[in-house]
């Protein structure tokens, strides 16, 4: 069960990284043409994360499937 409960934690950062790279390499859910997209995936294979999770992870961060929405924010403080 603590193997489960590491890997549903890394399954879901590396979800938000795969969306967060997209929208931030404005839209473009094309491995070959986004490289912060192309190193995400190739940390999700490292981490095992089954291949159907990686392309849902695409089509949500393209806007092809309805889901939340993310928004990376920066805070500064003094």
């Amino acid at each position: 069960m603590k193997r489960w409960a590491a890997m549903s934690k890394t399954f879901a950062r590396l979800n938000k990284d795969i969306i967060l790279s997209i929208k931030e390499g404005g839209g473009i859910a094309e491995p070959d043409l986004n490289a912060r997209l192309r190193a995400v995936i190739q940390n999700c294979r490292a981490a095992n994360m089954p291949k159907d999770n990686i392309a849902r992870s695409i089509r949500r961060g393209a806007g092809l499937e309805k889901g939340e929405e993310l928004d990376q924010v920066v805070y500064e403080g003094y």
